[in-house]
């Protein structure tokens, strides 16, 4: 089977369970810290926007 010009197998991705586990509580993790930081700086990032925002978004 061949990806973006590189052969490989499906043996050399299998994970154990554990190791499954441990890439979701990761990834989770890393997902719960961008919502923190997302709305820490949201009500800034509102604050601090360009006025012509909306009619630029309108446009595209």
């Amino acid at each position: 089977m061949q990806y973006a010009g590189v052969g490989f197998s499906q043996t050399e991705i299998q994970w154990t369970e554990h190791q499954k586990a441990q890439w979701k509580a990761e990834r989770q993790a890393f997902k719960d810290l961008c919502r923190l930081i997302f709305e820490q700086a949201q009500p800034q990032l509102i604050k601090t926007r360009s006025p012509d925002f909306s009619q630029v978004q309108k446009n595209h």
